[in-house]
């Protein structure tokens, strides 16, 4: 969703070659896997800032997929699994996001949760390469 609220606000900063941590705007704290989790499910929550692999993350950017949209997969560093909400049912206002591998029971290749960047008003851009250098990244700026 797009709205306008602190915490939906995050920094991201690129730490190593392809890995960043994200924290939140309005709280200070980082994103991480609860627990050092790598399990599918493990929630997301936010925490203060650990040196380790939990709260790292490797961000690409996924075409062709499945029939879903492109855009910005997140995956933790220390799981090997992505960022995403719990399912795809399209009710998912409110919901956690959790680590999870894509796929269903079966088997079946599932489309990947994606996510879209973009500069809002004069939040200070620490990762200016991941804006201007990226496909398929959004060029306005939110006011």
């Amino acid at each position: 969703d797009d709205v306008d609220q602190a915490n939906h606000k995050f920094y991201i900063r690129k730490i190593a070659d392809g890995i960043y941590v994200i924290s939140a705007v309005h709280s200070g704290r980082y994103i991480n896997a609860a627990g050092q989790g790598t399990a599918d499910g493990t929630p997301v929550i936010q925490w203060d800032y650990a040196a380790q692999d939990n709260v790292r993350w490797k961000l690409y950017y996924k075409t062709g997929n499945q029939g879903s949209a492109s855009g910005w997969v997140i995956q933790n560093k220390n799981s090997g699994t992505n960022l995403s909400l719990p399912s795809f049912s399209g009710s998912n206002n409110g919901e956690a996001l959790v680590i999870r591998k894509q796929g269903y029971s079966d088997g079946a290749p599932e489309a990947i949760q994606t996510f879209s960047f973009e500069k809002i008003g004069n939040l200070p851009l620490r990762e200016q390469g991941l804006y201007d250098n990226s496909p398929g990244m959004l060029k306005k700026v939110k006011q």
